[in-house]
């Protein structure tokens, strides 16, 4: 999977486009509020921490085709973000995460219609076997969010990580694979529906 700076994925009234330099301020603008970092490692919410730890990570990540970072817009609007990160071409996997929204965002179709882009080109676009994704297990709301969309809960790495403030983190695993994909879609498109 190379990595296509001028890559866009759009559905509706959502867009994905690659994060470039451009987005800095209004991203950080936007990862101001406390509530969205409630279970990560630093203060993404402190402007200096989010482009250090966050910003500047992404672009390096992407310089060295590790990660796809993806700014994602809903009516034109910036409202968060999400990636493709340890893409493994040869095996044909990758994960998504990364993820975040603004509240305002929180409990909209924004995240299912976000997740239904990435995962249909993913599988349709890319064909790759299987899409995982990894969970701090403490977060309960993003594993109910994932578990709702129709991934599959495969169990919890213990020990998994051991963070910046070292707090060590088990991490519940998530993933569709190729197989399953033509029912999570389905399962995806009745959620937007209903949103």
């Amino acid at each position: 999977m190379i990595l296509q700076n001028q890559l866009k994925l759009s559905k509706d009234n959502i867009m994905l486009t690659v994060l470039n330099n451009e987005h800095e301020n209004s991203l950080t603008a936007l990862a101001s509020e406390k509530i969205i970092w409630e279970h990560a490692p630093e203060q993404y919410n402190e402007p200096e921490v989010f482009k250090e730890k966050w910003f500047n990570k992404a672009i390096k990540q992407m310089n060295i085709e590790e990660r796809i970072c993806f700014v994602i817009f809903y009516d034109n609007k910036i409202v968060g973000s999400s990636s493709y990160y340890e893409i493994d071409s040869s095996n044909k996997k990758t994960n998504i995460g990364y993820t975040w929204f603004h509240p305002l965002a929180w409990g909209t179709k924004i995240n299912p219609l976000s997740k239904l882009i990435m995962l249909e080109y993913a599988f349709e676009t890319l064909k790759l076997n299987r899409v995982g994704f990894s969970v701090d297990s403490v977060n309960e709301r993003s594993c109910r969010a994932l578990e709702k969309l129709g991934m599959k809960h495969e169990g919890t790495l213990r020990n998994h990580l051991v963070l910046p403030n070292n707090r060590i983190r088990h991490s519940a695993m998530f993933s569709v694979i190729s197989d399953e994909w033509a029912e999570v879609k389905i399962n995806l498109e009745k959620i937007i529906g209903s949103s």
